[in-house]
């Protein structure tokens, strides 16, 4: 789960677009809650 926030954080670092989900995972992981979303799900790079 760290690598997927890793990953979110560079794409927005980037400055790419994010998903919903993604959003909600960095809002949540801000909070200081893990995902439940992201634990159940294998990580998919969006092209």
């Amino acid at each position: 789960m760290e690598d997927r926030m890793d990953a979110i954080r560079l794409k927005q670092i980037l400055g790419e677009p994010l998903t919903d989900k993604e959003l909600m995972c960095l809002q949540i992981e801000q909070n200081g809650f893990g995902c439940p979303v992201c634990s159940d799900e294998p990580f998919s790079q969006s092209s």
